[in-house]
């Protein structure tokens, strides 16, 4: 699908608004993704897989907080768990780790106030 432009997929939650689980390149979305404008408030999506190719632009990339946002603003109350490519380099940085670790932090106290049952986290998946 390389002919497919980077952030075509960007309204996608908008598009299939009961998504339970999602497993989604980055190659075709943008942090705009996470954005009030391509989430219906109180999304139920509870599992989001973020994968990566390995021919990916420099431009491709989610961070955490991104994520965080979309969570804390209400637009995915119930997501629980993100697993991501390792190729997104999460954990490269003292900041980037520092989000990542924020974001467990929320994911874990949005289970402990509405359980539902999934197990919080955020996971580095090596391709």
């Amino acid at each position: 699908m390389p002919q497919i432009p980077w952030s075509v997929l960007d309204q996608t939650l908008t598009w299939c608004p009961n998504l339970l689980a999602l497993r989604i390149s980055t190659d075709y979305i943008s942090d705009t993704f996470f954005e009030p404008q391509n989430i219906p408030m109180g999304h139920p999506l509870r599992i989001l897989d973020l994968d990566c190719s390995e021919s990916a632009g420099a431009d491709v990339g989610i961070l955490p907080d991104s994520i965080w946002v979309a969570i804390d603003n209400g637009c995915l109350p119930n997501l629980r768990s993100v697993r991501i490519s390792a190729r997104l380099a999460w954990l490269a940085t003292h900041s980037l780790r520092t989000s990542v670790s924020d974001l467990v932090n929320l994911l874990e106290e949005q289970e402990k106030t509405t359980p539902l049952g999934v197990k919080p986290g955020v996971w580095s998946i090596i391709p």
